[in-house]
């Protein structure tokens, strides 16, 4: 093997992965699904050993600005269990569907975490054998994302459009994302900060017994946005290194040019989630166009005075079977209800409704942004 060139051992490489993603759709899945995850366990064993082999270990390097990648790591994922669980506490929470008893925890989570770790073992030895191919680099990602979304697909996962679109955006974008988060922190350190983030990600539905009761959706966006974020401090990280001396690596790490944008993000999540005075709501139906479209989104203020409403404001209610309708006020009767009408219809709304109904005013219309939770409803 040592007589063959870096670019003949990728090729190798490339192809065992391949072989081994086709074999496990074709023959592995459909005949032995039992044992699946632990022959998928013993391929990335045997993946990582023969990189070290054909690509050799280089020894990690101990300098002191690696820990800032670790520590962007454990900054967010900190504030993300902060906010999915003080989400719970105001939505919910779910009891966990996996046994918690320590034999079941165990065979649970020792296949997950020893495949994690071979994992990453290879892909640092990989990457760190190829700093100078970014194309080797992207295309290893590529297939290791491949690898894992192969664990999740089933037979009837692209049956049709809804189940295709759930599939991809709340399993293939974030394994994607993660995998680019990933290739992306061994690029520019080496395993250990991956390591982290998968161990505790990647595990912690196994053992904790309570899940926030939060649908796929939130889910899914949560899980896009934290690598983004991780990898986005991280590049300041690298770009620190590069520009200033190593003892003032990690200083200042929140910066005040980043508030702004932390505040949007969380303004936007605590009202996807409908945590505090507004709410998010994406429009599913034609009844109000063109005012406002099949696809917008619109902001609820859920604190008006329902005293102060008035003829031509657009209202949030809930009618009688329990489904949120935004339509345009009329006219008030002289009891205090509300007769309403869709811009598009031709007749006002049947029933009338009174102040109790009402969830909230709309503020504000965000064009198509509400496209992608209508095709996963």
């Amino acid at each position: 093997m040592s007589m063959l060139n870096r670019k003949s051992k990728n090729m190798i490489i490339f192809l065992l992965i391949i072989v081994y993603a086709l074999l496990f759709r074709m023959v592995i899945f459909p005949n032995v699904l039992k044992y699946s995850e632990g022959i998928n366990t013993a391929f990335s064993i045997i993946l990582a050993a023969f990189s070290i082999y054909l690509l050799g270990y280089r020894k990690l390097n101990t300098s002191s600005y690696k820990k800032g990648f670790i520590k962007s790591v454990v900054i967010f994922l900190f504030l993300y269990f902060i906010g999915i669980y003080g989400a719970g506490l105001v939505i919910g929470f779910l009891k966990n569907s996996y046994s918690t008893k320590l034999p079941t925890l165990l065979d649970n989570i020792v296949s997950v975490i020893i495949t994690i770790l071979a994992t990453e073992i290879f892909r640092y030895v990989f990457i760190s054998a190829n700093k100078d191919s970014k194309k080797s680099i992207v295309l290893i990602t590529i297939l290791l994302s491949v690898l894992e979304i192969n664990l999740f697909m089933r037979n009837n996962t692209f049956n049709d459009l809804s189940s295709s679109f759930k599939f991809i955006s709340t399993m293939v974008l974030p394994i994607v994302m993660k995998n680019v988060m990933c290739s992306y922190l061994t690029y520019q350190s080496d395993y250990k900060a991956p390591l982290v983030y998968r161990c505790i990600m990647d595990v912690y539905f196994y053992i904790l017994p309570l899940q926030p009761d939060l649908n796929d959706y939130v889910i899914s966006i949560l899980t896009l946005l934290l690598p983004f974020m991780i990898m986005m401090y991280s590049n300041r990280i690298a770009y620190e290194r590069d520009e200033i001396k190593e003892h003032e690596f990690g200083k200042g790490f929140i910066k005040l040019v980043d508030i702004p944008f932390l505040f949007i993000v969380v303004f936007l999540v605590l009202m996807i989630m409908d945590i505090g005075p507004f709410k998010l709501v994406g429009i599913e139906t034609g009844s109000m166009t063109p005012t406002i479209r099949v696809g917008d989104a619109v902001l609820i203020d859920k604190k008006v005075n329902k005293d102060k409403l008035k003829v031509k404001d657009i209202i949030a209610y809930k009618n009688k079977d329990g489904i949120l309708v935004v339509h345009r006020i009329i006219k008030i009767n002289s009891d205090g209800t509300f007769i309403t009408k869709g811009d598009a219809n031709n007749s006002a709304d049947t029933l009338y409704v009174n102040k109790d109904q009402i969830k909230g005013k709309v503020k504000l219309k965000i064009p198509f942004i509400a496209y992608p939770k209508i095709l996963f409803k």
